[in-house]
């Protein structure tokens, strides 16, 4: 359902903003994998310079903010011609517990939640 709301906001406006970012491009469930690593990325949201990676859970708790925030280092060495992009993370959950926006915040992470159909976003 996340993903569904992000491609009809591009679909409909060409794009979605989040935070004064316009992201052009989604991806669904996008893997990748090395001899050494391998990632699974549930959303990619793309721009020209930025990507936006995005854990989706049915419920969200305190320790998927460490798995999420290796996504940054391993997102480019698995896909290399976004080496040089800035990568920014979100986690997209019915429910967030206080503890757990205190501690996406401190690492500059957006919440998404949808609510009556529309999609919210808790800014870091």
């Amino acid at each position: 359902k996340y993903y569904r709301s992000f491609s009809d906001a591009i679909d409909q406006q060409g794009f979605v903003n989040i935070d004064g970012v316009a992201y052009d491009r989604a991806s669904p469930d996008l893997k990748g994998n090395t001899k050494t690593m391998n990632g699974q990325y549930d959303i990619v949201l793309f721009n020209t310079n930025t990507i936006l990676l995005i854990d989706v859970k049915r419920k969200a708790h305190i320790s998927d903010i460490e798995k999420l925030l290796k996504h940054k280092t391993t997102f480019p060495k698995l896909f290399r011609a976004y080496k040089d992009f800035k990568i920014v993370l979100g986690l997209a959950c019915d429910y967030f517990y206080d503890e757990l926006i205190q501690e996406a915040k401190q690492h500059g992470i957006y919440l998404f939640q949808e609510q009556a159909g529309k999609l919210e976003i808790l800014l870091p």
